[in-house]
């Protein structure tokens, strides 16, 4: 098997079992036990992809602020990325509080611009990450402008001129004063983990330097971790005045995300969201 090859020429090690987990959007993914006791989870693909080492690229920014665990990168390459096996465990008390302190912690790392030094995905989407000096610009330039592209035929021609508004005046919807922070990007609950020892781990990043309302906006789009997280998390790094306000224009980007890879009922929940904003 090529993968199996690929992974012994990498890593050091024969791989004595290589087991099925599930198939991603990318290819199928696997358990693969090795002969000197290590255990990596292995995404693989039939055909070479950026996509892996724009995902270790981004687990490897956020291992070394060692502000919240992540998988370990162990080896990455055209079809398959390895990483360290993290056996999960169900929450234990204090679980959200600690997410909260730990994404904190991470939020607080910062850069002089905001976007990345790469770009990435989001998804299966390609995610632009080119640099800016004001964060309205970013968001604009480099999420919603690639999206309204990417999402016109499902929005149609209302809610696409809808959108078009929005660009056009974001800068009298938002105000920018913070420093850019190191935010996961593609942060909802599928994507964060309790180890073993009862430690949030995230994954599956789509890194960059933004606001770190972004992370905070999706968690909450997709069922949100409770009061014991926001509490911690205000405690370490307290949210600026007007967050709520904010939300929904951060939220339309994942829903612009989820209306190009999926369709469906995210095209109205979209022209909803469009409208509530532009309708303040």
């Amino acid at each position: 098997m090529a993968l199996v090859e690929a992974l012994e020429a990498r890593v050091g090690a024969t791989v004595e079992r290589l087991s099925p987990l599930y198939k991603s959007s990318f290819g199928p993914t696997y358990r693969a036990e090795l002969s000197d006791g290590r255990a990596l989870f292995v995404k693989s693909s039939d055909a070479p992809t950026e996509r892996f080492f724009a995902e270790a690229d981004g687990l490897s920014a956020i291992a070394s602020t060692g502000a919240i665990r992540t998988p370990k990168v162990i080896e990455v390459g055209d079809c398959f990325l390895a990483l360290e096996y993290i056996e999960s465990a169900p929450p234990r008390r204090g679980y959200a509080r600690r997410f909260g302190e730990k994404l904190a912690a991470l939020h607080r790392v910062s850069a002089e611009r905001f976007g990345h030094h790469r770009d990435n995905f989001i998804g299966a989407l390609p995610q632009s990450n080119r640099l800016h000096d004001s964060f309205i610009d970013f968001y604009r330039c480099e999420r919603l402008i690639p999206m309204r592209e990417r999402t016109a035929d499902a929005l149609g021609e209302e809610g696409s001129a809808l959108l078009d508004r929005l660009i056009d005046e974001l800068g009298s919807h938002l105000e920018m004063n913070e420093p850019p922070s190191l935010i996961h990007g593609d942060l909802w609950n599928g994507n964060v983990m309790s180890d073993g020892e009862g430690k949030p781990v995230i994954f599956d990043p789509a890194v960059a330097y933004a606001d770190r309302e972004l992370d905070l906006a999706m968690l909450e789009l997709f069922g949100g971790f409770g009061s014991e997280f926001y509490r911690a998390y205000d405690a370490t790094y307290p949210r600026r005045p007007g967050w709520k306000q904010r939300q929904p224009i951060y939220q339309l980007y994942y829903l612009l995300v989820h209306v190009a890879l999926f369709g469906g009922s995210y095209i109205q929940s979209t022209k909803r969201a469009l409208r509530s904003i532009l309708a303040r």
